[in-house]
């Protein structure tokens, strides 16, 4: 899980987020990795809603605190 983790946010950082798909980026994440991924597709949906949170900038909400 921790090589899947890292192959899918390189292969995140490298596409336009706004014009793939989670299956697009699922099956190039196959290629890469040259295996089946059906078994981690729920983690690898998780995974991908993580980093993408991750690669938001936070938002002010007051001089001292972000979101």
């Amino acid at each position: 899980e921790r090589h899947i983790r890292t192959k899918l946010k390189e292969l995140m950082m490298s596409v336009d987020l706004d014009e793939v798909t989670s299956k697009y980026i699922r099956t190039r994440l196959e290629e890469i990795l040259d295996m089946d991924l059906k078994e981690y597709k729920s983690f690898i949906d998780q995974e991908m809603l993580t980093i993408l949170g991750q690669m938001d900038a936070p938002t002010e909400i007051f001089k001292y605190l972000y979101l």
